[in-house]
């Protein structure tokens, strides 16, 4: 199982290098979610649905404990202030920093200085971007990726 320290940990490290967005956020699930994007002010936020895990074994020898992550990369705006084509070139923004993101996921797969590190275990094929249109007021991207480690004591 993903420590929830090491996502915060890891998610919060990235504003250093994504100055474009005003707030990490996590959240527990749905009704968390829809609680925290009506509390936001305007502007592009990046927000992680904290993992559970579902283990998987083939034996006692391979067992494993992947965790299926979604982050979302979520501009709030207000749609009626906003021209059709502003809407658009919104989006591309909010894709950019998702593309962005998803290559730095990768890039730090391939960090081997720091053991057990929280991305050593992402599974690049399982990657998937979709289009968030008018979520409560967001538009943007949510990113859903498998970290599967192999289980071990904490």
């Amino acid at each position: 199982m993903i420590l929830i320290t090491q996502i915060r940990s890891y998610f919060n490290s990235l504003l250093t290098d994504f100055d474009e967005f005003n707030e990490v956020i996590m959240v527990f699930n749905q009704s968390h979610l829809t609680d925290k994007i009506k509390e936001l002010s305007l502007g592009i936020y990046l927000i992680i649905v904290i993992p559970g895990a579902k283990t998987k074994a083939l034996d006692e020898d391979n067992v494993h404990d992947p965790s299926e992550c979604l982050l979302f990369v979520a501009e709030k705006l207000i749609e009626k202030d906003i021209p059709p084509d502003e809407l658009i070139n919104r989006m591309a923004v909010t894709q950019v920093l998702t593309e962005r993101i998803k290559t730095h996921l990768l890039s730090d797969k391939l960090n081997h200085d720091t053991p057990d590190h929280l991305m050593h275990d992402i599974e690049p094929s399982g990657i998937s971007t979709e289009p968030e249109f008018n979520y409560l007021g967001t538009y943007g991207w949510s990113l859903t990726f498998i970290i599967n480690p192999t289980l071990r004591q904490l």
